[in-house]
């Protein structure tokens, strides 16, 4: 048997329209749904139990991605788990075959994933981010493997992400598996951290992107900088990244993230102030020339005369160099648009850096001199939401 495994909280109708979507997969042996709910308050657990879901509930309090997912596999009666979200649609009418497919094909592999797509109203930083994971991590069929842990550590960041990524939007795994190597207490990626645990012992993790989900979020400015933050500073733990170089001096962190939220905010107020519509600029091949006349039709500077004089040398030039390399990357490939549509796009860009910035930061500084005080309140406030 096979039991679907879906964490919920106020899921609303995509997690109806899914659930049913989930039930109308060909599969040639039974399956069972199991839901744990963390504090509903809409009717997500009566859709749930009206689908025919068996249904078990927790305090909010004590949900945690891979506690709840080892909760789920307990309450589970398949030899087959599969893992998803309450928001991730199904494509098609065979994604659980081919979640399950290849472990009945292989009986040595210890886990299969399947692949993201953004929803068609995912905004151009979270499509990009997608797209990026997609060309980067997800790259046909294959199976992946750690040769040794000696050679894993010698790989940089890019690398040992390839080597140990995996998606609990939408996996599958043996219950035997899961049995000896369960979910780990983690604030965030429960499933890299598997993967890491599996690998380095000789197991072997199939992707397989015929199994795709529709799975996007829209995140609040702070909420994709909360979003970078854990995910630089969890994920460099996990698969045991160096820490990197600590330009400047104890507050000074601080200074550049101020310095480089005040240019990056002054450079949204010229934006709006213009309030020109360049809707009508012609839409060129290359995507660089577009934001400069993006950016000319709005009498703006260049970006790469940004103002970051006030800020501490390494640190401005990490800030820079990042901000500018998403700007080429995603603004500049969705002009012909409007300067508030501009505007809202720098600012999730500023997040997007500051998360990231601070992740890494924070991760080198605790690997190699320890938190003060008030920066383990900060990291602590971050990973809690």
């Amino acid at each position: 048997m096979i039991s679907v495994c879906i964490p919920v909280k106020n899921g609303g109708d995509l997690f109806r329209d899914n659930l049913q979507r989930l039930k109308q997969q060909r599969v040639s042996e039974p399956v069972e749904f199991v839901v744990l709910d963390s504090g509903s308050e809409d009717e997500t657990v009566e859709t749930a139990r009206a689908l025919g879901a068996r249904v078990y509930s927790i305090p909010p309090r004590e949900f945690n991605h891979g506690e709840s997912r080892n909760r789920l596999a307990e309450l589970a009666g398949g030899d087959v788990l599969v893992f998803t979200v309450q928001d991730a649609t199904p494509v098609g009418d065979n994604f659980l075959q081919e979640l399950v497919r290849p472990l009945k094909e292989d009986p040595t592999l210890a886990g299969v994933y399947g692949q993201q797509i953004p929803r068609s109203d995912a905004d151009p930083v979270t499509r990009w981010e997608i797209e990026l994971n997609n060309r980067c991590f997800s790259i046909g069929q294959r199976k992946k493997r750690i040769s040794s842990g000696a050679e894993f550590l010698q790989l940089d960041l890019t690398r040992r992400l390839d080597a140990v990524t995996f998606d609990n939007t939408c996996s599958s795994m043996p219950r035997k598996v899961w049995q000896d190597f369960r979910f780990s207490r983690i604030e965030f990626a429960e499933d890299i951290d598997w993967a890491f645990r599996v690998l380095t012992q000789g197991g072997v993790i199939f992707h397989n992107p015929a199994a795709f989900v529709y799975h996007s979020h829209c995140y609040t400015p702070f909420s994709r900088l909360r979003r970078h933050f854990i995910s630089e500073y969890v994920i460099r733990r996990i698969v045991q990244m160096p820490p990197g170089d600590l330009p400047g001096r104890p507050y000074e962190e601080l200074a550049a993230i101020y310095g480089f939220a005040r240019e990056v905010g002054r450079l949204c107020q010229r934006l709006m102030r213009a309030a020109a519509d360049v809707s009508k600029i012609e839409q060129p091949r290359n995507p660089m020339i577009a934001l400069q006349r993006l950016l000319r039709k709005l009498n703006q500077p260049a970006l790469n005369r940004f103002a970051f004089s006030q800020l501490p040398g390494l640190l401005r030039a990490d800030l820079r160099v990042h901000f500018d390399f998403l700007v080429k990357e995603i603004l500049a490939k969705h002009v012909p648009m409007s300067a508030e549509k501009v505007v809202a796009i720098l600012r999730q860009i500023e997040a997007y850096v500051i998360g990231d910035f601070l992740g890494q930061y924070y991760y080198s500084l605790a690997a190699r001199n320890g938190l003060a005080f008030w920066q383990k309140e900060m990291v602590r406030i971050l990973l809690a939401g």
